[in-house]
Formats: C-alpha cells, structure tokens, sequence
C-alpha cells in the first residue's frame, strides 16, 4: 500500500463523530441523566416520609409498652393528643421540629419523649391527619378519639378508618399508621400513587393487622 492512501486511511479514522451523532449521544445521556436524577430523588422523599412514619409509630409504642409493663406505672392510663388544628379526617401542616402529639402524664407514659415532633432532619412539608386522642388503657387496649369499643374503634369494618395519616406535600407519598385495638400496637401502610390524605393505604400493605383496624 501506498503511504498517500495510508496516510488518508489514519485521517479518516481521526475525523472522530460527527455534529449528528454528537447530538444523538448528548440527547441519550440527557434522558439518562433525567431518569436518574427523578428515581434518587423520588427514592429521598420516600425515605423521608417512611422516617417519619416509623418514628411516630416507635413512640405510639413505647406509650402502649408502658401502659402493659409490670412495674410501677403498670397502673396508669395514658392519652396521646393531636396537636394540629385541623379536625380528622382533615390534615394539618408540620415542618421539621414542630410538635405533632403529647403524652398526658409523661413521667409514667412516656418518660423517654413527652410529646412526638417532626425529626428535625425532616426536609419537607408533612400534611397529617389524626383522630383528636388516642388512649391506651389498663388492659393495652388502645381507644381513638371518643371511641369506647372494638365496633367503634372498626375493629369490624362498620366505620370509617380512623388511621393516622402521613402526607409528604407536593409528591404522592403517603403513610397510614394503624394500631391495633386489642393489642396496641402499630402496623404501617403505604401509598406512593396518593393524591393527599383523602386517599387510603392499601390493606395488603398494611401487615399483620390489615382486617384488624382501630
């Protein structure tokens, strides 16, 4: 071979992309790019909520382990008071920091935390709505609002759903915390497709206690 067409070989392979394929490749990394910035950030306001959700349930359930513990306050009953201003099933805003519930009687209820605030680490506005009180009695049952029984408390289906709701605002995220009348305790469910607190958690994400509702 020639070194003239050698030499127009080595060039041709140096001529490097052209304008098309440059903006073909910048339009696959754009969309990429995209992709990848909305998954992590839907995945930050996911985890969010879910902390917040857990921590307020982590509370409810050390109230209710107080209320069933065999020691001095073995005793007591113990209420936990909405603070928002909104009635249920209405939300009210909570930022980082502000308080959402308190505890009457906290050095027998809930000597560890005396009220329940959003972390303060929480980035976002969280809507919540909640029955006015939530009361653990003798036994560890637990009542909401004026409720007296398991029938009141939709331990059978016949009333609305009295679950505490967790609405991250300006996404879809949405956390229920459901507790248990006869034993207490806290079981969370989730919807991420919510249009806000009007919508419900679906039953099957709810866990063990999914027909067992306030």
């Amino acid at each position: 071979m020639s070194r003239a067409p050698l030499l127009q070989l080595v060039l041709r392979s140096q001529r490097g992309f052209s304008l098309l394929e440059v903006i073909v490749v910048t339009v696959i990394f754009s969309i990429l790019a995209g992709i990848a910035v909305s998954t992590g950030f839907a995945s930050l306001q996911r985890s969010r909520v879910d902390a917040v959700a857990m921590e307020l349930a982590g509370w409810l359930n050390g109230i209710h382990a107080n209320t069933t513990a065999s020691t001095f306050n073995v005793a007591v009953t113990c209420t936990a008071t909405f603070r928002g201003a909104a009635a249920y099933p209405a939300a009210s805003e909570f930022t980082a920091g502000m308080l959402v519930f308190e505890v009457d009687n906290s050095a027998d209820c809930s000597p560890v935390a005396a009220n329940f605030k959003i972390p303060g680490n929480a980035a976002g506005i969280f809507l919540v709505a909640s029955p006015a009180t939530i009361k653990y009695n003798l036994r560890g049952n637990t009542l909401v609002g004026v409720a007296t029984d398991a029938t009141s408390n939709n331990m059978s289906g016949l009333v609305t759903n009295r679950d505490i709701k967790i609405f991250m605002k300006n996404t879809l995220m949405l956390r229920c915390i459901r507790i248990n009348f006869l034993l207490g305790l806290t079981s969370i469910g989730s919807n991420s497709a919510a249009n806000g607190v009007a919508s419900d958690c679906a039953t099957s994400s709810v866990g063990s206690y999914a027909n067992e509702k306030f």
